[in-house]
């Protein structure tokens, strides 16, 4: 689901969350088509739906490296040559 998606379902889940009891009257007062309420309640509670609102998440799993292992020696790097070649390689595939 693409970010505006997201949006719109976030929008939608607040206004059922708050027509609940009185989904006509709520309609009403927030201009709404009550029609259009209901197909976003409907929509909102398939499963397709609710596992992608489950599976969402703002949040990635941080791993902190200690200090002996974030420092990468020289030894570790690759050749500047060869480094340069495959950049060079990039940049002309890219033109």
């Amino acid at each position: 689901m693409n970010r505006v998606q997201l949006d719109k379902l976030k929008i939608w889940e607040k206004h059922i969350e708050e027509a609940e009891s009185f989904a006509g009257g709520y309609c009403k007062s927030q201009g709404l088509n009550l029609s259009t309420y209901y197909h976003w309640r409907d929509k909102l509670s398939s499963p397709k739906v609710k596992s992608t609102r489950e599976s969402r998440s703002s949040f990635l799993p941080v791993v902190v490296a200690s200090r002996e292992h974030s420092k990468a020696s020289p030894a570790h790097l690759p050749d500047a040559k060869w480094v340069a070649e495959v950049m060079t390689h990039l940049i002309r595939g890219l033109s």
